[in-house]
C-alpha cells in the first residue's frame, strides 16, 4: 500500500505560483504602458500573493495549532489589504469628460479636457489628458493639469502623431511628447494653481 502524498510537495509550486503573482503585481503597479486598469490588476495580483503564501506556509508547517494561526494572520492581512483597496478605490476622482480633440490621421491618440472631481475643497481640478484604445487595452496619461474656479478653456492640439500642445487662457504654451506606444507624457504641467507661464 503506498503512502500518501506528501503535503509539503506542493509548497514548491505555490510559493513559485506566489512568487509570479507578486512580480506581476510590480509591473501592474509600476505601469509602463499607462493601462488604465493597472491599478485593480494590481490590488487582485497583491490578493493572490498573499493567499498562496498562506497557502505554501501552512502546508510547510507540522501542527495543527501553527497551521490555524497562519490561517487566522493570512485572512487578517488580506481582508485588511482588500478594505484598503476598496477604500482607495472609493476615493479614486471621478473623470468627467467636457472635450475631446481626435489625432492626427492614422494616430490612435486623443486629448480629453476632463474636471477631475475629488474631494477637495480648495477649488475645481481639470486635466488635459492623452487617451488611447478602449476596454482592456484603454491608457491614459495627464499632460496637463489646473486648478481653477471656473471651466478653463485650453487649445489643446496635435503639432504631430508624437507630439501636442497646449495654449492656456493666459496664452502660455506647453508642449509634449506623448510616446505612440507607451503613452508616456514628456513633460508634464502640472502647477498647483494656474499662474503665469513660466
Amino acid at each position: 500500500m503506498s503512502s500518501p502524498r506528501p503535503r509539503g510537495r506542493c509548497v514548491g509550486p505555490l510559493v513559485a505560483l506566489a512568487v509570479v503573482a507578486a512580480a506581476l503585481a510590480a509591473v501592474a503597479a509600476w505601469n509602463p504602458f499607462h493601462l488604465v486598469w493597472s491599478g485593480r490588476c494590481a490590488t487582485v495580483l497583491v490578493a493572490a500573493a498573499l493567499v498562496l503564501s498562506v497557502a505554501a506556509a501552512t502546508l510547510r508547517l507540522q501542527t495543527t495549532g501553527a497551521r490555524a494561526a497562519v490561517v487566522v494572520a493570512g485572512v487578517l492581512v488580506v481582508a485588511a489589504w482588500s478594505a484598503a483597496a476598496w477604500v482607495s478605490a472609493a476615493l479614486t476622482p471621478e473623470l468627467v469628460v467636457i472635450s475631446e480633440v481626435a489625432g492626427p490621421p492614422g494616430s490612435r491618440i486623443r486629448l480629453a479636457l476632463v474636471e477631475v472631481q475629488t474631494l477637495a475643497v480648495d477649488g475645481r481640478t481639470f486635466s488635459v489628458r492623452a487617451r488611447a484604445g478602449t476596454g482592456a487595452l484603454a491608457q491614459e496619461s495627464v499632460v496637463w493639469t489646473v486648478r481653477s474656479a471656473e471651466i478653463p478653456r485650453p487649445q489643446p492640439r496635435f503639432v504631430d502623431a508624437r507630439h501636442v500642445e497646449i495654449i492656456d487662457a493666459a496664452g502660455c504654451t506647453l508642449r509634449s511628447d506623448v510616446d505612440p506606444v507607451t503613452l508616456g507624457v514628456d513633460p508634464v504641467d502640472a502647477p498647483e494653481r494656474s499662474t503665469g507661464c513660466g
